[in-house]
């Protein structure tokens, strides 16, 4: 299950993963500043440089993955899906909360 087979970073080590993954999440929360501040335009590409910031960032955490044995990998994977499926099962219950807290959410 990945989106790159020929990552072009894999093999790096962590410090250069960490240096990857920081850039890479900053320019991810750029366009999303820009995308949530500007009217939709046509002439403008803001929705895939968003989308390509984002596959950017999966493929710097594909690299971290890559990092690590086979079988720690899918136990993090299960791991990973088992947190979600807890938080979607209390889904309403976190809504309550957070409407609680924060007087709504989308």
């Amino acid at each position: 299950m990945k989106y790159f087979e020929d990552n072009i970073i894999d093999g790096s080590d962590l410090h250069s993963l960490h240096d990857f993954i920081h850039k890479a999440a900053g320019v991810v929360e750029s366009n999303i500043v820009f995308v949530l501040t500007h009217e939709p335009d046509e002439g403008r590409c803001a929705d895939v440089e968003m989308c390509q910031s984002t596959y950017n960032v999966i493929a710097v955490c594909e690299a971290i993955i890559a990092a690590f044995p086979d079988d720690v990998a899918k136990k993090a994977l299960a791991n990973a899906r088992g947190e979600m499926t807890k938080i979607k099962e209390r889904r309403s219950e976190i809504d309550i909360i957070l409407n609680l807290l924060f007087g709504g959410r989308r």
